[in-house]
Formats: structure tokens, C-alpha cells, sequence
């Protein structure tokens, strides 16, 4: 990670999100960036999280924390691998991770073109997306 995080940086987090946070700061900061903004996105809303949902988070940062510095690099070396642009590095990620998850996907996918089917909901079936495709094209011939 490219920081050293600090308490106040999770002053904007809920009051149950920001003690997760502050609990695992050494553990954070060990994460690469495009791991641990992704992570922080998850955790920024522990506090309307269900509590099995909350137990999936703590049981991430417990397995995560029992690797050796060794593992946990190794584990994480595909994250590490990916670099963003000097002008999203030097922003303060860690404050507001939904917004800085979003700059750091259009800049890892920036042609990626969607399909219909990426756009739909996700409690939409396989069947509706292909019948949503097909009506597409039947419509543009």
C-alpha cells in the first residue's frame, strides 16, 4: 500500500465501519491499493450490513491476517501487478473508496464496451437477458 493510514482518515465512515477499519490499519496497509480500496468498499457499510454478511467481512480480515507478510504478498501479487495513474495514486482513496473504485475500473476498462445483459439487474434470469438480446437485434433489422 502506498500510505500510511491514520484514524482520522476514516472519520466519514459509520461509527461500526470506522472501528473495523481502525482495528485492521496494519493489515490495510500491508494490502495493495487496488485490493484494499475494493476491500474498504465493502466495509464502508459493515453498519447496514446483515450479520452473516458482517461475519463474511470479519472472517476475510481474520484469514488475511494469519498469513505471513511472505503469503500475504504472494497471495495478493496479482493485485499488486495492476498501476494506476500517477493522478489517481496521489488522491486519498482510503476517504472515499466507492469514488476512487470507480475512476480505477474506467481506467483499467476504459473500451470495454457492455452488452445489454451487463446492464440488467441482477435478479434477472440468463433467459430474460438472452430474450432481451435477441429483441435487440430483431429491432435493429
Amino acid at each position: 500500500m502506498q500510505a500510511a493510514l491514520r484514524e482520522q482518515d476514516f472519520a466519514k465512515y459509520p461509527p461500526e465501519a470506522k472501528q473495523v477499519a481502525i482495528r485492521h490499519v496494519d493489515l490495510l496497509e500491508q494490502l495493495p491499493v487496488a485490493f484494499a480500496v475494493v476491500f474498504l468498499r465493502q466495509m464502508i457499510d459493515y453498519d447496514w450490513r446483515f450479520p452473516a454478511e458482517r461475519a463474511e467481512v470479519d472472517d476475510q480480515l481474520r484469514y488475511l491476517g494469519a498469513m505471513s507478510p511472505a503469503t500475504l504478498q504472494a497471495t495478493m501479487a496479482g493485485f499488486a501487478s495492476l498501476t494506476a495513474a500517477s493522478a489517481i495514486v496521489s488522491e486519498h482513496w482510503w476517504t472515499d473508496p466507492i469514488a476512487y473504485t470507480e475512476k480505477l475500473t474506467a481506467q483499467l476498462w476504459p473500451g470495454t464496451r457492455w452488452t445489454a445483459s451487463a446492464t440488467l439487474p441482477s435478479s434477472t434470469s440468463a433467459t430474460s437477458a438472452r430474450r432481451c438480446r435477441r429483441r435487440s437485434r430483431s429491432s435493429q433489422d
